[in-house]
């Protein structure tokens, strides 16, 4: 759902606060329930969970951001809270994942 060079981007705005370490969590999910009674369909349901969260550490604190949109600008968009929310630093971070 998140391709390498977006992630990239996303930590290294979140870490532009002053953070040590952040993280993506990101969840796509389709699912389905039947419910039966006495062999007999009650009911169906289904549903599709979708979302990402920015975590950011900072020594022994944190602050985690949720969003639905996880549009590129949707995205830097909780990366940019998430960050302000953990200090007032304003550093150019650059990631490079392996």
């Amino acid at each position: 759902m998140i391709d390498k060079r977006l992630a990239e981007e996303i930590l290294g705005i979140a870490l532009s606060g002053g953070g040590d370490f952040a993280e993506i969590f990101a969840e796509d999910v389709n699912a389905g329930t039947i419910q039966l009674l006495s062999s007999a369909i009650e009911g169906v349901n289904r549903t599709h969970t979708r979302g990402a969260g920015i975590r950011i550490f900072k020594g022994l604190n944190s602050i985690y951001v949720h969003t639905n949109d996880t549009s590129l600008s949707g995205l830097i968009a909780a990366a940019r809270k998430a960050a302000d929310a953990v200090g007032s630093g304003n550093a150019a971070v650059d990631i490079h994942l392996t």
